[in-house]
C-alpha cells in the first residue's frame, strides 16, 4: 500500500495531525501518547493480473489517546477522512477507500491509552509518470 498519499490527505484534512509527529506509517514510537498509525495488513496487497497498475489491498488505521471520547473522536474523523470515491494523488488513483468495520476499542494499555482501530480497503491504480 501506498501510504505517504494517504499520510498527506490526513495532513491536508485533519487538524494538528503531522507525519512522524503524531501519525505514522508501519510503526508508532512507543512513548507517544496520542497519535495515528496507518499499518500494512499480513495479506499483502493484490495485484491484477489482467489489468496492469491495478491494486487491491486492505489496510489498518489504529489511533492511541489517553482520553477515551477524544480518542473516539479523532478515529470517527480519520474514518470520514479516509472514506473516498474517485480521488487521485500523486502516485496513486484511489477508485475507493472504505472502512470494513466500525471502530474496534482495545482494552486500556498499561500505560493508561486508550486505542481503536479500523480496517479498510483500497482500489487503486498506480499514476504513470
Amino acid at each position: 500500500m501506498k501510504f505517504e498519499d494517504i499520510a498527506k490527505h490526513i495532513e491536508d484534512t485533519v487538524s494538528g495531525i503531522r507525519l512522524g509527529r503524531n501519525l505514522f506509517i508501519n510503526r508508532v514510537p512507543a512513548d507517544v501518547t496520542t497519535g495515528v498509525l496507518l499499518k500494512e495488513t499480513y495479506a499483502g496487497t493484490e495485484r491484477d493480473q489482467y489489468i496492469p497498475g491495478l491494486r487491491r489491498g486492505r489496510f489498518q488505521v489504529v489511533v492511541r489517546g489517553t482520553d477515551f471520547s477524544k480518542t473516539k473522536s479523532l478515529i470517527d474523523t480519520i474514518v470520514d477522512t479516509l472514506s473516498i470515491t474517485e480521488r487521485e494523488f500523486s502516485e496513486v488513483h484511489f477508485k475507493v477507500i472504505a472502512p470494513m468495520t466500525e471502530p474496534i476499542p482495545f482494552m486500556e494499555s498499561d500505560g493508561g491509552f486508550c486505542e481503536f482501530t479500523v480496517n479498510f480497503y483500497a482500489v487503486y491504480d498506480i499514476v504513470e509518470k
